[in-house]
């Protein structure tokens, strides 16, 4: 079977068998093809980056085409039903998918003990390492503009073709050797034109109301007829704001010590913004952070907020003309007043926005216009192969978990750093791309390359085994440049 028709056939890896390549992602560039099966001895192993119960991760190089690589390999008899069933959704939907900013996804390919995923090698970390070098924080219109916006645009991307992240947050964002933005690991993705998206799964500081409402699962088939809990693509709209929270203060909005109060300050409590946000970034969080999910902005009317699209290139088509709701007053009173602070850091000019639109069509969302008033565009899901699909449903009003549940066990993090004001020249400059080509800035010294700069993520290489409800979203991290470990917030990998 042909490259192509492997992706397109959608197979999955077997239990045993003999070797096969399983997928060729769309993004694989030529040269890396060949005509026969994807095996190890294709590559080159540099370094053994990271080794669990149920997996390994290396830095590799293609034989046939030079490229850099990071490969992961899965021990097929140490995957529970649940892991093997994510292993494949994870090959199935990132294989399909070719954008600007996504991490590319070469191969995967199995033999009778192993599979092994072979994707783009970012060499300068990720996001949060990034966050942390720099002291905690980025000057607003670093956030919007070379953080925000092409993380945006990959999501817009993945959203047209169903497919809903899930596990949005710095770790999952890649860098590459010049700063630029790579949205990676798609580990607890789910397309939501095959599957209900009925099941609580992502990182608890960034979980939207309507996902800590849903139940857990032990198995893959479970609560697929529970159309009650369905969510949709705004739970990724909902982690921008959180997102962008974290990149201006240093810490997500809603963290607390325990979980069971972030849970509760995620559910019933209003997020305060610093008075240093910007007027801007205010209200963009607060438009991403409606805890109705109806109510909420999407990816696309973000893209074309203001604070978004100052920094836009005017002739690029994927960011759409701005036609704002109000928001409530209370919502969005917090932290109106003043600027960001000198000691904010300033990084570098804008990342290239000028790059032409994927050429993928996808299966665009449905759009409808909101009962009740307005003309805001209001995505809802695509239609589902399911008989059975009933519309999402708003559960405003559940309880916190009991503390025999797993959201009770302990801080979802480590505390943030504590910022305190210092001139700006005290602190490094995240390097982020210019116009100009300097790449990065001469005052930034670039993370040597390591486990957590890898294309498969910061969370690629975590040990599946055993993990039945929820999974360390993290691999254990050595202390970094200011002395705080990657390993932090949790997944709920369902």
């Amino acid at each position: 079977m042909a490259d192509a028709e492997l992706t397109q056939a959608g197979v999955f890896i077997t239990r045993t068998g003999p070797a096969r390549t399983v997928a060729v992602g769309a993004a694989c560039p030529a040269s890396m093809h060949r005509p026969g099966v994807w095996r190890m001895d294709d590559y080159e192993l540099h370094k053994q980056l990271y080794k669990g119960k149920a997996s390994i991760l290396y830095s590799a190089t293609c034989k046939k085409s030079g490229i850099p690589v990071a490969l992961k390999l899965y021990r097929k008899p140490r995957l529970s039903e649940l892991n093997w069933f994510q292993v494949n959704r994870e090959i199935q939907l990132h294989s399909s998918l070719k954008h600007e900013f996504i991490i590319d996804f070469f191969a995967a390919f199995e033999d009778a003990d192993n599979v092994y995923i072979v994707q783009e090698y970012a060499v300068g970390g990720d996001l949060y390492g990034e966050l942390k070098r720099c002291g905690g924080r980025f000057k607003d219109k670093n956030v919007a503009r070379d953080i925000l916006m092409p993380c945006m645009l990959a999501l817009q991307y993945c959203h047209q073709k169903g497919v809903i992240h899930r596990d949005i947050k710095p770790e999952n964002i890649l860098l590459t050797q010049h700063k630029h933005i790579r949205l990676a690991d798609f580990g607890l993705s789910i397309d939501a034109t095959l599957e209900r998206p009925v099941t609580r799964a992502g990182t608890l500081d960034y979980m939207a109301p309507e996902v800590l409402t849903c139940p857990e699962k032990n198995r893959p088939e479970e609560n697929k007829d529970k159309a009650i809990f369905v969510y949709t693509q705004l739970v990724d709209a909902w982690a921008m704001g959180i997102l962008a929270f974290e990149c201006l203060s240093g810490r997500p909005p809603f963290e607390r010590s325990t979980r069971t109060e972030t849970y509760e300050h995620i559910m019933y409590r209003k997020h305060s913004c610093p008075t240093y946000f910007s007027k801007d970034s205010v209200d963009f969080i607060a438009r991403a952070l409606s805890k109705v999910a109806s109510k909420r902005a999407s990816i696309s009317e973000l893209l074309a907020h203001p604070w978004i699209a100052q920094y836009s290139n005017p002739k690029d088509s994927r960011i759409p003309a701005y036609h704002p709701t109000p928001v409530p007053a209370a919502q969005a009173k917090a932290g109106e007043e003043g600027g960001a602070p000198s000691s904010v850091l300033d990084a570098g000019k804008a990342l290239s926005s000028t790059g032409e639109a994927s050429g993928h069509s996808g299966d665009s969302l449905a759009e409808t216009v909101r009962p009740g008033g307005g003309n805001r565009p209001v995505p809802v899901m695509p239609t589902y192969s399911h008989p059975e699909l009933m519309p999402p449903v708003q559960i405003p009003h559940m309880q916190p978990p009991p503390p025999s549940r797993s959201l009770s066990k302990g801080p979802s993090r480590p505390p943030a750093l504590t910022i305190q004001p210092v001139a700006s020249g005290e602190l490094p400059s995240p390097g982020f791309p210019s116009p100009a080509g300097n790449y990065p800035s001469p005052n930034v010294v670039v993370p040597p390359k390591s486990k957590f700069g890898t294309g498969i993520g910061s969370d690629g290489s975590q040990d599946l085994t055993g993990v039945v409800d929820k999974h360390a979203s993290a691999i254990p991290h050595p202390p970094t440049h200011h002395g705080v470990s990657h390993a932090a917030r949790e997944d709920q990998a369902h």
